[in-house]
């Protein structure tokens, strides 16, 4: 493995400070997945959007659930 260093706006840097190790491992892996698959990033949310509606999720469920509640 390789350490890199990568230059990121400071609020992305504070939120990946305060992430647990599990949580900088798995978001570790999902980057790599990312970079690694060879479809553009337009089909793989393509892809995760054809997922979700498999599996039952409509608008008004997203709308829903990206709500703020703050």
């Amino acid at each position: 493995m390789k350490t890199i260093t990568l230059n990121v706006d400071d609020e992305l840097a504070n939120k990946l400070e305060q992430l647990s190790d599990a949580e900088k491992s798995l978001t570790l892996e999902t980057l790599s997945r990312l970079l690694n698959d060879k479809r553009t990033l337009f089909q793989v949310m393509d892809s995760i959007s054809e997922y979700a509606k498999q599996q039952g999720m409509t608008e008004e469920i997203l709308k829903d659930l990206l709500k703020d509640e703050s």
